[in-house]
């Protein structure tokens, strides 16, 4: 069973998230503050952390750091909303973010979604005959390499370790350029153009009109 740390300073939210994760299969531990989180991390394994930032001892961001050098997936949890927090977190290594207040689905559908990632992260993804190794940054179609820029090479992991999921511009901008969507600058949608055209994915990846992309895989349910 995969454990998570909550670190989290408020204890009623804390118990909170941990009925959450119990009740969708995980066990789960809490740290009420940064001192005692990094002690437990030293001293446990965990499969996932979600942190909250406004903690007592030792401050969140602190703490995130030494979650990344653990190389652990961590979510955000914080009151701050604002998209240049998000996007400033993302960069300092979160793999997600949520706002409070939250819902108990929101929060188990990102947790699921982080550890999809984190597990696919070493190895190699498939859609149709296209294969991406992420270990030797190769991606073959139709068994022969092809040519792709770094950034064509992290938009298309994104696309498929979200498939059959929207995926909005800004998550985009955020994710793969670790910085806010500016719409006039047109950057994503000309990165996703090439990569329908060098990938063949012309039908596959289909745009969302006003919200962003999706990567329609019809073997997989949705």
């Amino acid at each position: 069973m995969k454990t998570i740390l909550i670190i989290e300073d408020d204890i009623s939210i804390a118990r909170l998230i941990k009925t959450y994760v119990s009740f969708a299969g995980y066990e789960a531990a809490i740290a009420p503050d940064g001192e005692l989180a990094l002690v437990m991390l030293g001293e446990e394994k965990y499969n996932l952390v979600i942190l909250d930032l406004m903690l007592p001892h030792v401050d969140g961001e602190m703490v995130l750091e030494t979650i990344k050098k653990l190389r652990l997936p961590v979510i955000v949890v914080s009151a701050k909303s604002s998209l240049v927090d998000r996007v400033r977190l993302l960069r300092a290594g979160a793999d997600d973010y949520i706002t409070k207040p939250f819902e108990s689905a929101d929060l188990i559908a990102r947790i699921e979604a982080v550890l999809r990632r984190t597990e696919r992260s070493f190895g190699v993804l498939e859609f149709g005959d296209i294969a991406m190794d992420i270990d030797r940054h190769v991606v073959l179609k139709g068994g022969r390499e092809v040519d792709i820029t770094p950034k064509e090479f992290d938009l298309l992991q994104y696309f498929l370790e979200n498939r059959n999921k929207v995926v909005k511009r800004e998550e985009l901008s955020a994710h793969v350029w670790g910085q806010e969507y500016l719409e006039s600058s047109r950057t994503v949608e000309i990165h996703v153009q090439r990569l329908r055209k060098k990938m063949g994915l012309n039908e596959e990846l289909r745009t969302v009109t006003k919200v962003g992309y999706i990567l329609e895989d019809k073997r997989e349910p949705k």
